[in-house]
């Protein structure tokens, strides 16, 4: 899908899990979130560098994030489809 200024659309989700580590090598979860994001194709390696600089901790927990293209988006309310359901 294209986006208003021509560029291709993508979805970044973030998902973020916060796990305690227990004994013998098990963890427990302790908070899952997660955060979806439209991106045009000229941000998004700005973008996922710019969390991945920021998120990155070399420890189990940070995380994993997902880029997707996005091929349409549907208004539900109005069915309005594309750019005029942004």
């Amino acid at each position: 899908m294209a986006g208003k200024n021509g560029g291709l659309l993508f979805l970044v989700v973030i998902l973020v899990v916060l796990c305690l580590g227990l004994g013998g090598g098990g963890y427990y979860l302790l908070q899952e979130e997660k955060t979806k994001s439209q991106l045009l194709e000229e941000e998004l390696d700005q973008v996922t560098d710019l969390l991945l600089d920021n998120a990155r901790t070399g420890r189990i927990g940070d995380g994993k994030l997902f880029v997707l293209p996005l091929e349409d988006v549907i208004r539900v309310r109005t069915g309005e489809r594309g750019d005029s359901a942004l």
